[in-house]
């Protein structure tokens, strides 16, 4: 693996983490207002398939695979934001 790509997958961990993290300490105090962030991006995330919001660059087939990738990896992440708030 190239620095370039290293360097990317290292901060990608860290925001993941960070992520989950803050959203654990707010979600035992804001439950509501994290649900309504999270049902947000859900939003954000189903209607960016066909737009350039993740990948103006990208050529069609690119865009679609980073999409399918988005997909999975927010569904992963959001479970881990709210599963520990059921």
């Amino acid at each position: 693996m190239d620095e370039t790509t290293l360097r990317l997958r290292a901060r990608v961990t860290i925001l993941e983490q960070l992520t989950v993290r803050l959203f654990a300490i707010l979600g035992t105090q804001h439950a509501n207002e994290v649900r309504a962030v999270v049902t947000n991006l859900d939003q954000v995330v189903k209607t960016a398939k066909g737009s350039d919001l993740f990948g103006a660059d990208l050529t069609a087939e690119d865009r679609a695979d980073l999409f399918n990738k988005i997909t999975n990896e927010w569904a992963w992440i959001r479970a881990q934001i709210l599963d520990p708030m059921k």
